[in-house]
């Protein structure tokens, strides 16, 4: 393809800098070549440029990513010397909505070879794309190939931080290393594969642990960040140089109050699941102190990479050896007056390689968390289907987990914060639904059940 034309475009739900505030649209154009000039934009009979993101170094990223703010429900061309690229009209009203979540492949024989067998993400892209949603959500961990969690700097290994404060650690960015991030991997991992569904509908992205600064943060900066100074004049693109060790590596949290429900989207990828660490959960006590404005009054839903209520394992019969997540998280909830606002109808999530829901019996306050984290990295988990009680905090959650089979979810949303949902596998028909989950409830059971 030639020096300047058009590779990937998209639309992408800004992050806007006050709360309820009429939500932002931006269109991203990513073009072959670093530092060539942006397409123009053509929408209602008007044309004006795209503006360049800051690319974090040319060597790495051999491309040139444009954006511009855009009119939803317009028809966006844009165009270059050499062709154009059209965009769908966006609704501020999505009723129909498509979740995916930790997309990319291992690319490591032993684990996770990037067959279509092994790694179905492309399949599940073009089935979530053909069921014409308004809008896709994207719940993080886009690059799994070009974020390891070693990597050679200077010619010693090291581990790269991923969330919890050590004494030190690595970025696979500074100088000397084997694997700095770059275009190769992202091109690889997210932008081939999902190009059936990009152009589908606007989507609405978060950030995983696996585009923390000290992975594939220069390219999530670049690409994906909701984040623009043509929305914020506050902005400046995050270049991931600087030092996280004693701060925390996260975006402010945003609401997108669409007219039939509000998102409210945290930047959750440093929150540690070993403990709650020294750095993050001051941090994020913050945030979520923030998420009560944030939530405003109609109906809404908390958008977050790691689950505040995770079970990688159920505890056995004795109630020992459970695993539950995330402590970071929990521990910040409570420093916030412990609940969320009542009218946050659900907390969704990706992070654990599995589709899961937990759901809380009787007025705990606790909102449903559901994980979609089962769109096409390595899954996790026994491989069994499975539902339990677990306690949580001192409160008893009915706990719903598929760990066999990759897939992706269809929503629907009704009137007053109901919605219905179907988790599919990559086939997305009916005989090939994994689980069915509604809103409301009955409190003495979980919100989702497997199968159909």
């Amino acid at each position: 393809m030639s020096t300047g034309s058009i590779l990937f475009s998209f639309l992408l739900w800004a992050a806007a800098p006050q709360s309820g505030a009429e939500p932002a649209l931006l269109a991203r154009a990513v073009l072959n070549g670093a530092g060539v000039a942006c397409p123009t934009v053509q929408q209602n009979g008007s044309s004006a440029p795209m503006t360049a993101r800051v690319n974090p170094s040319a060597t790495h990223f051999p491309v040139t990513v444009c954006e511009a703010v855009v009119t939803p429900g317009a028809t966006v061309t844009l165009a270059t010397a050499t062709g154009s690229a059209t965009l769908p009209p966006a609704s501020k009203a999505p009723q129909t909505l498509a979740v995916l979540g930790d997309t990319g492949c291992r690319d490591n024989p032993a684990k996770q070879p990037c067959t279509d067998t092994a790694w179905p993400f492309q399949a599940i892209a073009g089935k979530a794309a053909s069921a014409n949603p308004d809008l896709i959500i994207h719940v993080g961990d886009y690059n799994y190939r070009g974020t390891p969690s070693k990597t050679v700097i200077n010619g010693q290994k090291q581990t790269l931080y991923n969330g919890c404060q050590l004494p030190s650690y690595q970025s696979q960015n500074v100088p000397g290393s084997e694997t700095p991030d770059g275009w190769a991997a992202w091109l690889a991992d997210f932008f081939t594969p999902s190009e059936p569904a990009l152009t589908a509908a606007p989507w609405v992205m978060l950030r995983g642990n696996h585009e923390l600064c000290a992975k594939a943060g220069p390219g999530w900066f670049y690409f994906l960040d909701p984040a623009s100074a043509l929305v914020d004049k506050g902005y400046v693109q995050n270049t991931c140089t600087a030092s996280y060790q004693d701060t925390l590596d996260a975006s402010p949290p945003y609401a997108l109050a669409f007219d039939t429900l509000r998102l409210v989207v945290m930047d959750t990828a440093a929150a540690c699941d070993d403990a709650a660490d020294p750095v993050g959960t001051p941090g994020y006590s913050a945030q979520m102190k923030a998420v009560q404005a944030l939530a405003g009054s109609g109906p809404a839903w908390l958008l977050t990479h790691r689950p505040v209520w995770g079970v990688t394992k159920v505890p056995d019969a004795d109630g020992k050896n459970g695993e539950i997540l995330n402590p970071t998280l929990q521990a910040a909830l409570a420093n916030a007056g412990g609940t969320l606002p009542a009218n946050v109808g659900l907390i969704l999530s990706g992070h654990i390689h599995r589709f899961e829901s937990v759901a809380f019996a009787g007025k705990t306050g606790r909102p449903p968390q559901l994980v979609i984290g089962d769109s096409g990295v390595q899954l996790s988990g026994s491989g069994k289907p499975a539902t339990a009680k677990v306690t949580i905090g001192g409160a008893t959650a009915h706990i719903t987990q598929e760990t066999k089979n990759f897939g992706y979810m269809i929503a629907k949303l009704g009137k007053g914060g109901s919605w219905s949902g179907t988790v599919y596998d990559p086939h997305g028909d009916k005989k090939h639904a994994l689980a069915s989950c509604a809103v409301p409830f009955d409190k003495a059971k979980d919100f989702c059940s497997l199968g159909d």
